[in-house]
């Protein structure tokens, strides 16, 4: 319900919203599962927050995606959320435990402060920091009780509580706004006739300042501030001054945010009474005259139903959200960034393959996984199969294995058989004089001369002189001829290698 103050500490321009082109918008809708009570934007991780008051849980949601990225047990009923002004935290009021919540948005570990008794209820409704280190919170007693309104003061690891609004009476939704410098505190509540106060934060126990006049305001449950914090708007569609409180202006009925800049307010409503229509509506107004500029639908199943709950407006004016019953609906702008990275006319947040072309979208298994990128198309479990094809894959593996280690083997033989042992040009497998000695010329064996007259021996006489050897033939035999013959020169001589 914080409209009223958006990152503005973060924005360096203030820009003109122009209405983005029809055909640049694309709607999407999310199922959240229950009702949703309040949205919040945290624009440091692009995440989405959403209190489940029937669940307990604040929803996470991707402002990339509007995919689900997880959900935050906080306790008893959450109503109204905040993001901390460092945007370290996140503020949660217990409707149903008299508490406000505390998010660590790193760790998602929660803490409670107990303000049941500064409130005098323990139905918180409404919470939100306004200064770094003071959280104010509201309860909504109704008509059968009554309420104050509070602050959290922390310091360090230290929280203490305290009441404040010079102990104003509040009975029924008080919601809170802030200006953009903190200064200033607004409290608006919703029990007829409603009524609206102007806080001063500056003092330690935030008196009031000032009030709207009685009767002269409605619609006090939904304010937001402009970015220059000069103007107020209210769900009723009127527009005040924010120092005197006095109406200055008028849009229309609705719940108002403000854009980047001060020039444009949007109003989000829902569909006319009796209409058949589920769309919900978003209107802008120039803020200098409040003429209508041109607005736009927003496609909502639930929208004619359940009603419009609340509004943002996130990324640079570029996209709007609404939560209405248990269903976010928002319009993207298509033209900031690239919002279709596989180029199938898929937009990236309704994309099941957002990286793998698949126009048809089929998922044959329903597991929101397309076939175009799903490993397994056909099991939804796709980490079952995945193990189950792990357990082949590693039997495969290990006969691999076996079939790797043989060829080494072989490949072993084979460098040995297929080395030159000697250097003479011959490899091992078919030298059969392996330790020629270096440099020695050898024949198709890898022998040389030497090696060959040496292993000749005298087996036989004979009336014709013959030499014969494995390798060795012709004039190869010559030399050796000269040498038996000079050893033996009365004989015909016939050798064969040994």
């Amino acid at each position: 319900m914080q409209g009223a103050r958006r990152a503005f500490a973060v924005v360096t321009l203030l820009l003109l919203a122009v209405p983005v082109a029809a055909q640049d918008r694309v709607p999407f809708g999310v199922d959240l599962g229950a009702n949703g009570f309040d949205l919040e934007v945290d624009s440091l991780r692009g995440r989405l927050y959403v209190s489940l008051p029937d669940t307990g849980e604040v929803a996470i949601l991707s402002l990339e995606t509007f995919g689900e990225i997880g959900r935050i047990t906080v306790g008893s009923r959450p109503l109204g959320i905040d993001v901390s002004l460092d945007q370290s935290q996140l503020f949660v009021a217990l409707n149903g435990a008299g508490a406000v919540a505390v998010v660590d948005l790193e760790t998602l570990q929660v803490s409670q402060v107990s303000v049941a008794q500064v409130l005098a209820d323990a139905r918180t409704f409404d919470v939100l920091e306004v200064s770094p280190g003071r959280v104010f919170a509201t309860a909504s007693p109704g008509s059968s009780s009554f309420a104050n309104v509070g602050v959290i003061v922390m310091i360090d690891m230290e929280t203490q509580t305290m009441r404040v609004a010079s102990n104003r009476i509040l009975r029924a939704t008080p919601t809170l706004a802030a200006a953009p410098d903190g200064q200033f505190v607004y409290v608006g509540e919703g029990f007829s006739p409603n009524s609206l106060i102007k806080l001063d934060n500056r003092l330690p126990n935030a008196p009031i300042l000032s009030e709207a006049p009685f009767g002269s305001v409605s619609g006090t449950n939904r304010i937001a501030l402009s970015g220059d914090g000069v103007q107020l708007y209210l769900g009723s569609g009127q527009v005040l001054d924010a120092e005197s409180l006095l109406q200055i202006g008028l849009t229309r009925p609705g719940i108002p945010r403000s854009g980047l800049g001060s020039d444009v307010v949007f109003v989000a409503s829902s569909p006319p009474f009796g209409s058949a229509s589920t769309n919900l509506l978003v209107n802008l107004f120039e803020t200098a005259t409040f003429s209508p500029l041109p607005g736009f639908e927003i496609p909502c199943a639930q929208g004619g139903l359940a009603g419009l709950q609340d509004f943002e407006v996130a990324g640079n004016d570029s996209t709007f959200l609404v939560l209405s019953g248990a269903r976010l609906c928002g319009i993207l702008d298509t033209t900031v960034g690239d919002l279709d990275r596989d180029d199938d006319e898929v937009l990236d947040p309704f994309d099941n393959c957002p990286d793998d072309p698949n126009p048809d979208q089929l998922d044959m298994d329903a597991d929101q996984l397309g076939d175009a990128c799903d490993p397994f198309p056909l099991d939804a479990d796709n980490l079952g199969a995945c193990l189950v094809d792990r357990s082949s894959l590693a039997s495969a593996n290990d006969l691999l294995r076996d079939q790797i280690g043989l060829l080494e083997d072989e490949n072993a033989e084979l460098r040995t058989a297929l080395a030159d042992a000697d250097g003479d040009g011959i490899a091992n497998v078919a030298d059969l004089c392996p330790l020629t000695p270096e440099g020695a010329r050898v024949d198709g064996t890898g022998c040389s001369r030497e090696q060959f007259c040496e292993a000749i021996s005298i087996d036989s006489f004979g009336a014709l002189f013959a030499c014969t050897s494995r390798g060795f033939a012709g004039s190869r035999l010559a030399a050796c001829r000269v040498r038996i013959a000079a050893e033996a020169p009365s004989f015909g001589l016939r050798c064969s290698a040994r």
